[in-house]
């Protein structure tokens, strides 16, 4: 999963900078009906190119959220909303800054490819990841195209 993102930083002296990232994901989901509450993990790894290409620990990030499903459970909108936590020291903010996450998805498809698996694509959704509040806000807003594996149990 790759999404191209612009970390933001207000403030004159900060430079603006392309970044990309990748994430691991685990989500918990509690369904009825179609509606579903779900419990989201997530290390948000960057890559930063404003100097040199290095792979930081980027933000961990903890939602809970909503999901719904309709057109007989082939599609999908969900919003989840939690902290960000900082995973690595930047030469304005510490490690373990806390903030907040918001993930939006508009409309994602999946499809049960075999009882224990099914295969999902979100082809556009928006997060916002803000580990750190204080002084000068670090703010990466990131659009996303996720295709993931889950298997319902």
């Amino acid at each position: 999963m790759e999404n191209t993102s612009l970390p933001i930083r207000t403030g004159h002296a900060e430079p603006l900078y392309p970044c990309c990232s990748q994430r691991l994901t685990t989500a918990l989901q509690v369904s009825w009906d179609e509606k579903a509450v779900i419990l989201q993990f997530e290390q948000d790894f960057w890559v930063a190119t404003e100097f040199d290409v290095r792979v930081t620990q980027g933000a961990y990030n903890i939602a809970v959220g909503v999901d719904f499903t309709y057109f007989e459970g082939r599609a999908h909108t969900s919003i989840a909303f939690g902290p960000s936590i900082l995973a690595f020291n930047t030469p304005l903010d510490g490690r373990g800054s806390v903030g907040w996450f918001m993930d939006v998805r508009p409309i994602g498809l999946q499809w049960d490819v075999h009882r224990f698996v099914r295969l999902g694509l979100d082809p556009i959704s928006f997060a916002v990841v803000a580990p750190s509040l204080d002084g000068i806000p670090l703010v990466q807003i990131e659009y996303r195209t996720t295709f993931y594996l889950e298997t319902p149990f």
